[in-house]
């Protein structure tokens, strides 16, 4: 009967199994009653806050996610994706909310709004900073100069309202990328939620792999990101802005000039051209070079003679021609760009306003739609003249053209996943931008309500309207300059666009080019259910993960742990050099 055990056995577990589960059901709660054991404040669909708490900041997006969450601390935040995961409904996190295609509101989704883990902390020696994973860019930036009396910052872009978690996962290029370099350089390490619902932290020894693809790799695909350690730049100097309007007649002949010379200046300048509506003449357009100095005035226009302005262009620029100015205050000179001279004039704190993020609620009227190509070259003749003739068939669009390069590129393109801009020359970018600006109501009371939700209705109508138009032309754009070049889309991933895989067989090669195999290996170890699932996103392989993937990870976590070496060592020179000027001020 000996043998007989083990069945024996098994019929006594089986008979005591539904026993067992009669004694203790398995409890099953809703989304909203797992929230609220956990401690989570969740908006959802019957919530008199909902419509609000579902916004972007494009118009174009609108969707109707299963509820909004808002979790209070990391905890929170891992409380809610353990709630999301038993219910069986993907997560999107939300920093800032400026996504390309609304990618953090997903209908049937939940959005894990982090707006409360904004605190901004930086190190005694003002080296690095603990940046909250819901952080504006103008709540890091402000934060930074209160805390630093004006003399540190950070490579960021110049909108204020931008999520700070965003920006740095998918690259961050902007206002100090060649001088300083992008934001994903300064990542040293990060806290996040992973799919399981559970804490981890990846830094240069702990999940290597993770800081990697959080490098450059695009945001909201492996872990819920809750807090980040940033280095920090130095801005005691100050910067000069130049800027040259380019005549009509000239425009072609300037700009090609332009793209060649400016790829060759110092690190110090972060040049930049383009083409946009002008604002004095309704159907016509400008065209400009411009650009950003490290340093005063006088400096920047020897820098510039020195680099060969007036000699290399031939006549088509001179020093004279351009308009320079000097700020002390670099978030000054963003002020305008982000609409805030009317509370500036009439007597607002800058830090104030640029830190409250109900400053920037009129940004809720934007349509816009950016499309973007990186290039290894400038633009030859023949593409900016594709590019000039779109602009003045249809002048209600953007064009910029940004220079890489400089400190981008001292980085090995291996040590991140932003080897893209690595690479690159330039980042060409398209972009149609319209505010709805709804006309005042006519009468009080009742009729003047209704007529004011009219006049919004229809100034969004008009502003949609205006900016899918010019979104289209862009597209066909994009597409004609890629074809006339022969040269592979390759595509910024934090202007993620729905169109892209109209004219790319594989969108992932336009967004992650040579890094796809390697953020799949990623997905599948991190997140192997897709519950962090978006557009245009990186899947986990089908049968989990191949063969190959433990190397190929390992790999790429060393050469992430070796940059952040120097990353620690440039930081580790910068304490010292500001122990020894607090020291001689003894």
């Amino acid at each position: 009967m000996a043998h007989l055990a083990p069945f024996v056995l098994l019929l006594a577990a089986a008979a005591a199994a539904p026993a067992a589960a009669a004694a203790a059901p398995a409890e099953r709660l809703s989304l909203a009653e797992c929230m609220a054991r956990g401690g989570v404040e969740l908006i959802g669909s019957d919530h008199p806050g909902y419509d609000a708490a579902r916004r972007t900041y494009n118009g174009f997006s609108s969707a109707w996610p299963t509820g909004v969450a808002l979790p209070a601390t990391a905890a929170q935040a891992a409380a809610a994706v353990r709630c999301a995961r038993a219910a069986g409904v993907p997560v999107n996190p939300r920093c800032g909310g400026h996504g390309n295609e609304g990618e953090s509101v997903i209908t049937g989704h939940l959005t894990l709004d982090l707006q409360r883990l904004a605190a901004v902390r930086l190190s005694r020696d003002k080296q690095t900073v603990r940046v909250g994973g819901g952080a504006t860019m103008g709540q890091l930036l402000a934060g930074l100069w209160r805390q630093s009396n004006g003399t540190r910052g950070f490579p960021s872009g110049s909108k204020f309202s931008v999520g700070v978690a965003g920006f740095v996962l998918g690259g961050g290029f902007g206002s100090f990328h060649r001088w300083a370099g992008l934001g994903a350089d300064q990542l040293i390490a990060l806290t996040g939620v992973t799919a399981a619902g559970g804490l981890i932290t990846a830094n240069a020894t702990h999940h290597a792999d993770l800081l990697w693809a959080s490098r450059g790799g695009g945001g909201g695909k492996f872990v819920v990101v809750t807090e980040m350690v940033l280095a920090t730049m130095d801005l005691s100097g100050g910067t000069t802005n130049f800027e040259f309007a380019v005549p009509h007649d000239r425009a072609i002949e300037t700009m090609v000039w332009f793209q060649a010379w400016a790829l060759g200046l110092p690190n110090r300048f972060i040049p930049r051209s383009g083409i946009e509506p002008d604002p004095t003449s309704p159907g016509r357009v400008t065209y400009f070079i411009a650009g950003r100095f490290f340093g005063g005035e006088a400096d920047a226009k020897a820098a510039l003679l020195a680099a060969g302005l007036e000699v290399s262009s031939g006549g088509l620029a001179r020093l004279s021609d351009l308009t320079f100015t000097y700020e002390r205050d670099i978030l000054r000179s963003f002020a305008t760009e982000n609409e805030l001279g009317a509370a500036l004039a009439g007597g607002a704190d800058l830090l104030s306003v640029m830190s409250n993020r109900s400053t920037f609620e009129f940004e809720y009227n934007w349509y816009f739609k950016y499309r973007s190509l990186i290039l290894d070259a400038p633009l030859p003749r023949d593409a900016l003249a594709i590019v000039l003739d779109a602009a003045q068939e249809y002048p209600g669009f953007h064009v910029e053209v940004k220079f890489l390069g400089g400190a981008v590129a001292a980085v090995p393109p291996e040590a991140s996943a932003a080897s893209h801009l690595r690479r690159g020359a330039i980042i060409f970018i398209l972009r149609g931008t319209k505010v709805a600006r709804a006309p005042p109501a006519a009468a009080a009371g009742a009729a003047g309500a209704c007529l004011d939700a009219a006049g919004a209705a229809a100034a969004a109508a008009a502003a949609g309207a205006e900016v899918r138009a010019g979104s289209h032309n862009a597209t066909r754009t994009i597409k004609a300059v890629a074809a006339s070049l022969g040269a592979p889309v390759r595509s910024y991933i934090n202007f993620r666009d729905s169109d892209v895989p109209s004219f790319v067989p594989d969108y992932r090669a336009a967004y992650y080019g040579d890094n796809v195999a390697a953020l799949e290996c990623l997905k599948a170890k991190y997140d192997p259910g897709d519950l962090f699932r978006q557009p245009l996103d990186i899947e986990p392989p089908p049968g989990g993960a191949p063969p190959g993937c433990a190397p190929l990870l390992a790999r790429l976590g060393a050469a992430t742990a070796a940059y952040s070496r120097q990353l620690g060592a440039r930081v580790a020179r910068g304490a010292a050099a500001g122990a020894g000027r607090a020291g001689g001020r003894r």
